[in-house]
């Protein structure tokens, strides 16, 4: 994490140490998110790295933004005037997200669901009695979003794959069913 906020950097320092500023001592619920010495080195090579490898994610994802903007039921991410984010995931939304995954891993191009169950549906606030459609926007979310490949590796010969793979999908959307 990098930050130049005092305050934020003492609070996670103490979340990373299972809750505690001074050894044994828990403030908070924390857990152990250190990295080992061989991550920590190569991070540090890699950091050098860093806006050369976000500015090639932001071409990427402007790409893909101009590229599937026209795309009929793909609901693509927005950014807010005041953001410049970096994209370390390109994450689209449709109605028929499992047959437009499937459709593309047919292609050889994998994709990924991130949080599939929603929070408040997972076992772990299973106690809290949350009912189905609690969160309905955060449900429908879960049921179709989907990651599209994204990061500084990407070819553009790779996402021009991409891209027509979901125009052929949105051509012949009855090809894979869900």
């Amino acid at each position: 994490m990098v930050t130049n906020d005092d305050t934020l950097a003492v609070n996670v320092r103490r979340l990373r140490n299972y809750g505690s500023s001074v050894k044994y001592y828990h403030e908070v619920q924390g857990g152990n998110a250190r990295l080992d010495e061989l991550q920590a080195a190569l991070l540090r090579v890699k950091l050098k790295r860093l806006d050369e490898w976000n500015r090639r994610r932001m071409a990427l994802a402007e790409r893909y933004r101009t590229a599937l903007s026209h795309v009929p039921q793909l609901i693509l991410p927005q950014v807010s005037s005041f953001a410049e984010p970096v994209w370390h995931l390109f994450v689209v939304r449709h109605p028929r997200r499992d047959a437009l995954k499937q459709h593309l891993l047919l292609a050889n191009i994998e994709t990924l669901i991130h949080y599939p169950v929603p929070p408040h549906r997972s076992k772990a606030y299973a106690d809290a009695g949350f009912k189905p459609g609690a969160y309905p926007v955060t449900e429908r979310l879960a049921e179709t979003v989907l990651s599209l490949p994204m990061g500084p590796h990407l070819g553009l010969d790779a996402q021009e794959r991409v891209i027509e793979a979901i125009r052929g999908f949105a051509r012949c959307p009855s090809r894979v069913d869900a």
